[in-house]
């Protein structure tokens, strides 16, 4: 993670995450804090009650195989699978790093020791050799309050191969 300043003023923190052969950068938004999964290549943003808000995957294709471009229809089964019993809300494209993919929006009931009834928004997107994944979790009566720093997190997000130099646009303390 790096923090962006100017001068004496942080402006924001940059997540820097570096695999094999890509590397990616994304503003960290205003309110949640990073934690790594590195054997599950997972990096979670979690609120300040530490409840995950944004989940992120990476699964870099191995060296040789073709990546696949992600489908709806296998987003759709990955949730159904997981979730059974899940209400799709909405099937649609998102983007990030400049590059769309399939979404959905769905809602199951969580019980973990009470029932929550609980929103998810899912993207896939083929980012170089790697397949990301980007989830935002809220309960179902709040999840307007997390879409901002899911949106912020897809409009910052930036990938280039290892060897490369990665675009990060600086930030401005400029109005």
């Amino acid at each position: 993670m790096r923090s962006e300043r100017a001068g004496q003023v942080v402006l924001g923190n940059r997540a820097l995450i570096k695999t094999e052969r890509t590397q990616f950068a994304f503003l960290i938004p205003d309110g949640l804090r990073m934690v790594v999964n590195k054997e599950q290549r997972k990096l979670v943003l979690v609120n300040t009650a530490n409840a995950p808000v944004i989940t992120l995957m990476i699964r870099e294709t191995a060296e040789g195989e073709t990546p696949v471009e992600p489908k709806a229809a296998e987003l759709k089964q990955t949730v159904f699978s997981e979730h059974p019993g899940a209400t799709i809300l909405e099937e649609f494209s998102l983007s990030a790093g400049g590059t769309a993919g399939p979404a959905i929006e769905f809602e199951w009931t969580m019980t973990a020791g009470q029932r929550v009834p609980t929103n998810r928004r899912v993207l896939r997107v083929l980012l170089g050799t790697a397949l990301v994944e980007f989830q935002r979790t809220s309960p179902a009566d709040q999840k307007a309050d997390p879409e901002w720093q899911f949106n912020s997190v897809l409009v910052t997000f930036r990938s280039a191969p290892a060897d490369a130099n990665l675009d990060t646009p600086p930030l401005s303390d400029k109005m």
